[in-house]
This record gives structure tokens, sequence and C-alpha cells, in this order.
């Protein structure tokens, strides 16, 4: 408002309405002295700006699975909060308070045929095993192992073993229930820091949450055998397009108009390694410039048969070991769409 104010009080604004009809100007000025409508503007943005805030948040690189769930439950409690807001009760009907509401639910659940939901059972799964949001079991939606079978049931003909495992989970006992302690502790705020939303409080967390996919094959394979895969693939699946986007980006740089002829086995290996260099130049300071260099030097003549496969040199297995804990290769068949 103090913006739209300044600029109608400028020596411009004679000069800026000219041709403009009388009957717009004036309707202009009338919204701009209109308090109530820029209280009622400002208002509706608290919640528009949440929105935003989440969506850009789970487009970001690196976003996973685990963070979905609590996100949505973030959102939905500051909406909650809005709608019983004096603010907002004080310019908004009861009727487009709740229509606000609604509209957030419909969408995570989805408004079938037309609408798909953003809800799906990998996510309240991979909110399980990810040891940095693993819930309480009473924060969990009723229906979770029904929704958490139906992503076992793609890996074990025989549910019941798994579903058991995970239910030992959440009991938070032996070496996995150590670490989850240890994970959460890590990412708990400070006592003294004060955020404007859950919605903040959820992103400031989840940005500083590691890879856990080394986690369960070091600690998870052998206390949960049954999850120990499910829990690597979803620890490092795609949520949202941005990741798939990067990958053919990467392949349109390695497969050109002039090296066409690569067969697709060939063309895997180099994405792998395109994808995987910032890895690979941790594990060793050399490696960028022969793999910068391979890439670069294949040509006509030899790129049918060229291929470079990732992480073979015995000097960088060796010093993978060194690489942090957090670091985790990404393999292309890891790069799907949970939704």
């Amino acid at each position: 408002m103090t913006h739209l104010q300044t600029m109608v009080d400028s020596e411009w604004w004679a000069e800026t309405i000219k041709g403009i009809p009388a009957t717009v100007v004036q309707a202009f000025m009338h919204t701009v002295n209109d308090l109530k409508y820029f209280k009622k503007v400002e208002t509706m943005r608290k919640v528009t700006s949440l929105t935003s805030m989440v969506m850009h948040h789970i487009e970001s690189c690196g976003a996973r699975a685990s963070w979905v769930l609590p996100l949505f439950v973030a959102l939905l409690k500051d909406i909650t909060k809005w709608v019983e807001s004096s603010a907002a009760i004080r310019y908004f009907s009861e009727e487009t308070r709740t229509a606000v509401k609604s509209a957030a639910i419909a969408r995570w659940h989805g408004t079938p045929p037309l609408q798909a939901g953003l809800m799906k059972p990998a996510h309240i799964l991979a909110n399980i095993l990810d040891p940095f949001t693993t819930p309480e079991t009473v924060d969990l939606p009723v229906d979770w192992e029904q929704k958490c079978s139906e992503v076992l049931s793609k890996f074990h003909d025989d549910t019941e073993p798994a579903l058991e495992e995970l239910k030992q989970l959440l009991l938070r006992y032996g070496p996995w229930g150590e670490l989850i302690k240890r994970k959460q502790d890590r990412i708990k705020p400070p006592e003294a820091m004060e955020f404007a939303s859950s919605v903040e409080r959820v992103i400031w967390q989840q940005q500083r949450m590691g890879q856990t996919a080394n986690d369960w094959q070091l600690t998870g394979s052998k206390q949960f055998p049954k999850l120990a895969e499910i829990g690597v693939r979803l620890a490092v699946a795609a949520i949202q397009s941005a990741d798939v986007e990067r990958c053919c980006k990467a392949h349109k740089v390695n497969y050109t108009v002039a090296r066409n002829r690569m067969h697709s086995e060939t063309v895997h290996q180099l994405l792998y390694t395109y994808i995987n260099l910032r890895l690979l130049n941790k594990c060793s300071k050399g490696m960028e410039d022969f793999l910068t260099g391979a890439i670069a030097g294949c040509d006509d003549e030899n790129e049918e048969t060229t291929v470079i496969t990732a992480c073979d040199d015995p000097v960088v297995e060796e010093a993978e070991e060194l690489v942090d804990e957090d670091v985790v290769p990404v393999d292309l068949e890891d790069l799907e769409y949970v939704y």
C-alpha cells in the first residue's frame, strides 16, 4: 500500500494516467485509499506465502519422499491456525475460510477422477523409514498399515514379515532406535529459536537432514533385512520432476548431434559418471580432469565402444571409504517418480 500511495503522490502520476478513462483512475484511487482492502490482501497473503514456501522447498534439489507428509501436516496446522485467527474472521466469511482449508485437504487426497492427490502410500512409508523423520505411532495416519502394505507388496509376496519389522522399527529398539535418536537430536532447533509458522520450522529441520541410504546399508540391513532395500530406494527416489529434468539435461550434454551413434549402455554409463561427478571429485581430485577429458575426447570413431565405468578404479574404491557418510551415489534406476 505504501508503494502505491507513493506512486500516486509522485510528480509523474499526472503523466502516467494520461489517456486512461477517468472512471478507471477513480476506481484505482478508491482501492489505494481503501485500508480494509489492503488488510484483507495482507491476511490472505499469509496463506498463499505458506503454500508457495512449501512448493518451492519440495521442488528443491535433494528433496525426498520422507519430507512430504511432515510438510503437509505443518501446512494444514498453519492453515487451521489462520482460519481461527482474528484477522481472518474479521475480513473473511466462515464459508471462505472453510473453503481454503477444504481446498488444501482436497489437494492432498485428490478429487478423482480429475485430480490426483499429492499423498501416496510411498510418502507414508518413507516418512517411517527415514530416521530423521520417523514419527511416533500416534502421529501416523489411521490407515498407515494398509498404505505401507501397498508399497511393501511390490517387494515381497508376503508382506506380513516386513510389516512386523516396520512395527518393531516404530518401537525404536536396538541400534536403529539409537540412530533415530541421534539423527532427530541433530536437527532439533535451539530452544531460543522462534519460527513464524510450523512450515518454517519443518523446512529448517529438513534442510539439515543428511542422506540415509548408507544408514540402511550399514545398520538397518542387519536389524530389518526385509525393509533395507526399500529404505535405500526411498531415500534416493525422486519425488518431483526436477530430478528427472536434471537427468535429461545431463543426457543432452553427453548425447549430442555429433555423438549420436553411442549404444544405450554407453550413454547409461556416461550419465552415471556425469551425475555422480561430485562424489568422484571427493574421491580423487584428478578424477575430474580424467572424466572431463574422456567425455570431451569421445569422437565418432570410437564412441560406439567407449564405456566409462564409474568407481572401477581401486584407488577410487579405497577413497570412497573416506567420503562423508551422507554422500550416496545415485544410480539412474533410483531416479523414479514416487507419484
